[in-house]
């Protein structure tokens, strides 16, 4: 009885160990965009701001991105705080 038990506990154990391991990549999988990343991770203090994932995926904030050419100087990019 006692080995059934032990049986039993460990599959389960087993189990709970397998679908946290899964959801735990599936959330690591998330990181598509820099929003996703900035949400999880550090951003760069640079120009333009840059997010890094720790498997050394590379983010660029795209409004800075858009920002950054010389017909993108406007008032757009003023109204978001940017100085140029």
């Amino acid at each position: 009885m006692n080995k059934k038990i032990l049986i039993i506990v460990s599959v389960v154990l087993l189990l709970a160990i397998s679908v946290g391991g899964l959801v735990y990549m599936r959330q690591k999988l998330v990181v598509n965009s820099f929003e996703s990343c900035a949400a999880k991770y550090p951003v760069q203090e640079s120009y333009p701001t840059v997010c890094r994932t720790p498997e050394g995926k590379s983010f660029t904030d795209p409004v800075e991105q858009k920002c950054a050419t010389e017909q993108e100087l406007s008032a757009t990019c003023a109204k978001l705080d940017h100085v140029y």
